[in-house]
């Protein structure tokens, strides 16, 4: 999966220019700790639809 997300985020920043790569990529780090956090917390289980997005994710 991690390369995965790694071809994602290449397309994603393709003609940017630097300034907007490093916000794009700031913002995926953010949502990515966000994230964990709730995961970590515990608190996923209110978001079924979260839960479904993950299990397609990692499969």
């Amino acid at each position: 999966m991690s390369r995965d997300f790694a071809v994602e985020i290449h397309r994603a920043t393709e003609g940017l220019d630097e300034s907007d790569k490093h916000d794009l990529l700031r913002d995926i780090r953010r949502d990515c700790i966000n994230t964990m956090s709730q995961i970590a917390l515990g608190t996923i289980h209110k978001n079924p639809e979260f839960i479904d997005y993950l299990s397609k994710a990692t499969s």
